[in-house]
């Protein structure tokens, strides 16, 4: 696999899988209910140590850091229906899609998205983080590992152990941009009701208890 996808899949799985990304400057996720369906948004601009780290791996200053095309096939995996991605810049990109009307791709299955006529809600608790990852492809789950979120392995430790485990591997100013980084997250119900929350990346990536936002 070339590594520009290696990477990519990195992002997806960090990024959409509500684990997230190291990304301090957009990181925005936008649920909406329409007459034809229940549709996701997802931005991100990755911040700069990130973008760096890529950039020197891959040796490619000027380009692009994400492939549309792949990451378009990876989110059409989960069961997506309807997926678009546009790049942005040379370090983000734009998602677009639909959940799947019966309920079979991986974010309705996991039960994070609570989707209903008259509610809808986004519920984050390891249990259901460990679900997700347990019905993940074996590649897709092999890279999540790399990170080792006590969300996904269900590992209990404080935030600053966490940050400890990450500085150690990643170095520090990666890990400083992790702990700076924030989700923008939009709820839009079918009568069209907005609700908007900011939440610190760090909490997400080392969950305890259940976390909704409704």
């Amino acid at each position: 696999m070339k590594r520009k996808s290696i990477l990519n899949i990195l992002f997806f799985c960090l990024g959409f899988s509500f684990l997230f990304v190291f990304a301090s400057c957009s990181n925005e996720i936008e649920i909406k209910q329409t007459n034809h369906g229940t549709y996701l948004k997802y931005k991100i601009l990755a911040g700069n140590a990130f973008t760096k780290t890529i950039t020197s791996i891959t040796g490619e200053e000027e380009s692009q850091i994400f492939n549309s095309k792949d990451i378009t096939k990876m989110f059409e995996q989960t069961g997506l229906e309807e997926v678009k991605v546009v790049t942005v810049e040379n370090n983000g990109f734009i998602c677009s899609a639909k959940l799947s009307q019966d309920k079979s791709d991986m974010i309705s299955k996991s039960g994070i998205v609570y989707d209903e006529p008259k509610k809808l809600a986004i519920a984050l608790s390891q249990p259901r983080l460990t679900d997700l990852y347990e019905n993940l492809s074996s590649e897709l789950a092999n890279y999540i590992d790399l990170f080792m979120a006590p969300s996904f392995t269900g590992e209990t430790m404080t935030n600053d152990e966490y940050l400890d485990l990450l500085s150690s591997v990643y170095g520090e100013e990666l890990t400083q941009e992790l702990k700076k980084a924030k989700v923008k997250v939009s709820l839009v119900t079918l009568e069209g009701t907005s609700k908007k929350f900011s939440v610190d990346l760090i909490n997400l990536l080392n969950l305890t208890g259940t976390f909704i936002m409704e």
